[in-house]
């Protein structure tokens, strides 16, 4: 699994592709 640390718009956000950070941070997760 490949964790990379993304800055991306909260209204991006997509739960499925996203996990909560921080406000305005999404760690992207890429199944692997």
């Amino acid at each position: 699994m490949k964790n990379i640390k993304s800055i991306v718009l909260d209204r991006y956000a997509d739960t499925t592709r996203y996990e909560y950070v921080e406000p305005g941070i999404y760690k992207t997760i890429y199944p692997d």
